[in-house]
């Protein structure tokens, strides 16, 4: 028994020291170093970063070039701080939405401008909405416009928990619009409403959502301020940055369990929906191609019925010439028989004959003359 312990005890010691952390990337092209993670300034991120270590995460960043593939493979998180300067390509919208859905990574896109990040998230159910949440009751002290807000309104029923957190602050942005594939994490309260009028009194506005997709995990929150060195102690902040990567490290973890309950239904049918829209594709390439070949057959055979016509005609004609050609011969056999040659010889003597005569009268006739 002690022995059974002993190994139980090397073997979990084992797997304690060979686990290996996890990698986040933080994309933060184009920004002023003031707002970047190693910067100490107030809009900056370093506090954050002394978190993450703290709680044994890599951290790295990448202030120039493109996002790829190969770029991304290494990391279990990826975090887009994005610059309103700098749009995301095509192909770096390609890399991330592949780093979710098929290396099961965890994206954070942690604010922006919903010009630029609009085209990446739309893609997993999630936008910006472009104006800002308001709500003066639930402003903070400092604040007249209700644009920096105290929000108390959590939801894990997306399976993203971020337990022991009461309240956190939220230092302006945009409300998110959500479609049947993402779920809040974050909303304003029964009086919070939109700048525009899209989100009304008592809709409670999300302010943070998050949308699984294959085995990864997207998580959208509209305001940054709220983990740069300024605010992130106030409040809970830092404890819900805590919880909050805690999720996002073991998202690809729990990814088949996900899979198996009620929150991966969603993306099943979506995977399916996809797979008969594809079929669907094939099946109408075929039936065109069916078609094409079926129009090509009748007009083969229409081609062959005239062909035939054209034979049976040819045949009619050669019938014809052969009978002429059997008439001529059967008369030239008439001509070439011995009775024939002997007649034409007598006929051809006796003009010869006559001619003789009709030549010596003739001659006679002109001596007689000239006598």
């Amino acid at each position: 028994m002690i022995y059974f312990a002993a190994v139980l005890l090397a073997v979990s010691w084992c797997a304690h020291g060979f686990a290996q952390p996890a990698k986040v990337l933080f994309f933060e092209a184009a920004l002023s170093p003031a707002d970047m993670i190693v910067s100490a300034e107030p809009t900056g991120y370093s506090k954050l970063v002394e978190l993450l270590k703290s709680e044994g995460m890599l951290v790295a960043s990448m202030s120039t070039g493109e996002i790829t593939r190969e770029k991304l493979k290494p990391y279990e998180i990826a975090v887009l701080h994005c610059s309103p300067e700098r749009p995301l390509q095509n192909r770096e919208v390609s890399a991330l939405v592949w780093f979710v859905a098929q290396e099961g990574g965890s994206l954070f896109v942690h604010g922006g401008d919903s010009r630029i990040v609009n085209p990446l998230i739309e893609i997993f159910g999630i936008s910006m909405d472009g104006s800002n949440l308001i709500d003066p009751s639930s402003s903070m002290e400092d604040d007249a416009s209700g644009r920096r807000l105290i929000l108390t309104n959590f939801s894990g029923a997306s399976g993203f928990e971020t337990e022991g957190v009461g309240s956190i602050g939220f230092y302006g942005g945009s409300p998110l619009v959500l479609s049947q594939d993402a779920s809040a994490i974050l909303l304003g309260d029964e009086d919070s409403y939109s700048e525009d009028g899209f989100y009304s009194i008592g809709s409670f506005p999300p302010v943070g959502a998050v949308a699984y997709l294959g085995p990864g995990l997207v998580l959208v929150k509209s305001d940054r301020a709220m983990l740069n060195n300024e605010h992130f102690e106030e409040y809970e902040n830092s404890k819900w940055a805590r919880e909050a990567f805690a999720q996002l490290v073991k998202a690809h973890a729990t990814s088949l369990e996900r899979n198996e309950s009620i929150l991966g239904l969603r993306s099943h049918i979506s995977d399916l929906e996809k797979t008969v829209s594809e079929f669907s594709e094939k099946i109408a390439k075929y039936e065109g191609d069916l078609t094409v070949g079926y129009e090509r057959t009748k007009g083969l055979q229409a081609e062959l019925r005239a062909v035939e016509k054209d034979n049976e005609e040819l045949g009619l004609k050669l019938n014809t010439v052969q009978a002429e050609r059997d008439t001529l011969s059967k008369a030239l056999s008439r001509y070439e028989s011995a009775d024939v040659r002997k007649m034409v010889a007598i006929f051809v003597g006796a003009v010869l004959i006559i001619a003789f005569f009709i030549g010596f009268s003739i001659g006679r006739w002109s001596l007689r003359s000239r006598a």
